[in-house]
Parts: C-alpha cells; structure tokens; sequence
C-alpha cells in the first residue's frame, strides 16, 4: 500500500483517530486495535519519518539533529560524535566545543582516522524497516559489546568473594585501556564483519541488535544503504566475539588467583 501523508495512515488503520480532539477516545481507538494493526500502523508511518533504503531513523538522544543517511560511512559519522565527547570530557562547553558540535550536523568524510579513538556506538538507538516492518534496533561495536558482555560475568563471578569484590571490580576497571588496546587488534584482524542479533517480546516491536567488528566494517556501511551493507558482512553467530568475551574474563580470573592483577601480554584467541 501507498499513502500520500501520515493522516492517510492513521486514517486506515485507525479511522478517526488522527482527528479525534477527545484524548479519551482517542486513548480507547489505539488501546482497542490489535497489536498487529499498530505494528502495521507504526510501519508505514515510519516510512514518512526515516530516510534511506531503510527509513531508518536514529533515536540517540546524543546524536540528535543532522541527517543520518547523507553521512557517507558510519565510522565518518561516528568520529564527529568522538571528537566532541572526547573534547567534553576535558573542557567545559566553549566555541570550540560549539564548533564541534555543528561538525556533527555536517555530513563528510573524514579520512584519517583520530589518535585514541574508540567506537561510540554503545547500543546506539535506533528504528528501522527491517525484514519488511519495523523494528526497534541499536547499533553497537564489537568492543562494546565484548566489553558488555565481560564486565557482566565479571561483576558476577565477584561476588562469590565479598572479601576481594570491590578489588576485583576496581583492578577491572583499571585494565580498561590495556584490555580495549588488546581487543581492538584483535577485532581489526578480522577484518569487516558484521553480526545480527534478533528479540521479538510479546506484544511490542520486533528488536534488533547490530554489531559491528571494527573500523574497517564501519567504513563499509553507508547509512543510507545501511541494511544492505550490513548484510554483505554478515556472520552467523557472534562465536568469535564471544570468544573473545572468554579470553578476557579468564585472564583477570588468573591474575585474581595469582594476585597479579596486572595485564598479561599473551592471549590465546580460538575460533576465529
């Protein structure tokens, strides 16, 4: 089906609804309409409100404003929002910071690469049409999400010492720098790979969790064809990563056995 405007949407899916004046009603029309009249309803509407192949549209509150679709890689993307964060963290707002800020709202590509720079897509907020309706999604790294998944088991697996928690907690977050510097070579010898992860909850959006394996992947996706290059790269199953997400949790279970606690140098990655 093709609708000319939004209230053309609402008008058949809903009828009455987009100009129902009595919030009551209007309550009782949506509230009364089965969850897949909405979830069709939702999936059309997007269409006027996302851009791209997809009519995705990014949800981030930290990302508003711009055009996300006309950016032409997500890495170039992604290094604006850095560099800006990155500034931040050091310096209150000022002219530069402004400067910086309007540099995100302004789509190019960026060649090189920063010194220091780490993803920041950390589960990144976004809807899309996806698989022919739409979906609530999020767009993360593969550091992210080894780092997301590690520091869960890690959390747990201390608190089976309530001596040493707190120390084996800190002495994690002490090795950030060194563990991240370890993972990114080995997420950047995999070359450009992408993972998809899917979750449907009863009676809400279909979700979908893509993963990106580093900066070579992020430079292969063009946001305005973004499931179509997702899916060149596409894995199977994200084993590698969780691999990965083993490797690091076991060396900081033997620096607690060992009393170490400091970063070993040798790690042995499997199943690549």
């Amino acid at each position: 089906m093709v609708f000319p405007n939004e209230e053309a949407v609402y008008e058949h899916f809903l009828p009455g609804y987009f100009n129902e004046q009595n919030d009551s009603v209007r309550n009782d029309l949506w509230w009364n309409a089965s969850d897949e009249v909405i979830a069709s309803l939702l999936t059309y509407l997007q269409q006027f409100r996302g851009t791209g192949d997809d009519c995705i549209s990014v949800l981030d509150l930290c990302r508003e404003g711009g055009n996300f679709t006309a950016w032409p890689d997500l890495l170039s993307y992604d290094i604006a929002y850095w560099e800006l964060n990155s500034y931040l963290e050091e310096q209150s707002y000022d002219k530069h910071a402004e400067k910086l800020e309007k540099k995100t709202r302004i789509p190019k590509a960026i060649a090189q690469i920063p010194a220091g720079y780490t993803s920041e897509y950390c589960d990144t907020e976004i809807q899309l049409i996806y698989k022919g309706k739409l979906y609530n999604g999020s767009i993360s790294s593969a550091l992210h999400y080894i780092e997301q998944q590690a520091t869960k088991q890690i959390s747990e697996w201390a608190a089976h010492f309530p001596s040493d928690q707190r120390t084996i907690n800190l002495a994690w977050l002490d090795s950030t720098q060194a563990r991240h510097d370890f993972l990114k070579e080995q997420l950047e010898a995999l070359g450009p790979i992408t993972f998809v992860l899917e979750h449907q909850t009863q009676g809400q959006l279909p979700e979908v969790r893509f993963i990106l394996a580093n900066n070579q992947t992020m430079r292969s996706i063009r946001p305005e064809h973004f499931v179509q290059d997702v899916k060149s790269m596409q894995r199977e199953t994200p084993a590698v990563l969780d691999s990965l997400v083993a490797v690091v949790v076991k060396v900081h279970h033997r620096q607690y056995e060992n009393k170490t606690w400091t970063v070993c140098s040798s790690m042995e990655v499997t199943d690549r």
